[in-house]
């Protein structure tokens, strides 16, 4: 009897979203390299199976902004205390009995300052532009030096970094949003792994009836799927045990014993 090779099974029914989208993009450009016709594998099976992946990876896009989405709070907290740190230096140095120098620096300032007191309680947007304007103020040359009397030069350049930082991950998020309404990742995923299924059962079937060289070739093709597959499973196995699954479970397909 021949012993001819097999296509393991990758398990990816049960890899965690972004693992299984990466899965299939990786063995996907791996397949489509070769000669369909010897595969007996259409173009349209092909590209089926690459918008059921391009579509999981806009799932795993969206996940990310809702990630980015995250950020920007905590940014945004940051210079909301950045902000009540600057306003109250001011407030209480106009009070300060001891040095003249930093009260009448207070008092100046305070004509730049004032205007913007209350900015942390605006919408992120508004409170991003009055951010931008009170630095601008604060950044003018009649400031400067009030600036660095009442020690706020180091305060003024974080919120300056931080507010900056803040309008990064807005631009971000808005890229990677998608404009179309996505299927969830339980809808889509199963269709992603029922052509991966189909595709492998063109690959075995075109292996156990080709000729001996047919045969070569693709056993070449099984050995570097077999690789993929491999490291696939490594790094469930390491996700695994890095982390204990809590009560979200990843969408499984009806396949997932079978692929």
């Amino acid at each position: 009897m021949e012993n001819l090779l097999k296509i393991d099974r990758s398990n990816c029914g049960r890899y965690p979203n972004a693992l299984h989208a990466q899965f299939h993009n990786r063995m996907h450009a791996l397949i489509s390299g070769e000669e369909l016709a010897t595969l007996h594998l259409s173009d349209a099976l092909l590209k089926e199976w690459r918008e059921y992946i391009d579509t999981e990876v806009s799932i795993n896009r969206e996940a990310e902004a809702s990630i980015l989405s995250k950020r920007m709070l905590e940014k945004d907290g940051e210079r909301d205390k950045l902000l009540s740190y600057l306003f109250n230096t001011v407030s209480n140095e106009r009070l300060n009995s001891v040095d003249n120098e930093a009260r009448e620096a207070a008092e100046r300032i305070g004509y730049a300052v004032d205007p913007y007191r209350g900015l942390q309680g605006e919408a992120y947007d508004a409170e991003t532009l009055h951010i931008i304007g009170l630095l601008e103020d604060l950044d003018k040359t009649e400031a400067k030096p009030d600036v660095q009397k009442l020690g706020l030069a180091p305060t003024v350049a974080r919120l300056k970094t931080v507010n900056k930082e803040y309008q990064d991950l807005q631009t971000e998020r808005m890229t990677l949003r998608v404009e179309s309404k996505l299927p969830s990742a339980r809808e889509i995923r199963p269709q992603t792994d029922a052509a991966y299924y189909l595709v492998c059962r063109y690959i075995d079937g075109s292996y156990v009836l080709g000729t001996p060289e047919v045969r070569t070739a693709i056993e070449s093709l099984i050995l570097r799927m077999n690789q993929l597959i491999g490291e696939a499973k490594t790094a469930y196995n390491l996700s695994m045990g890095q982390k204990k699954r809590g009560s979200g479970e990843t969408p499984q397909s009806p396949l997932a014993d079978e692929l």
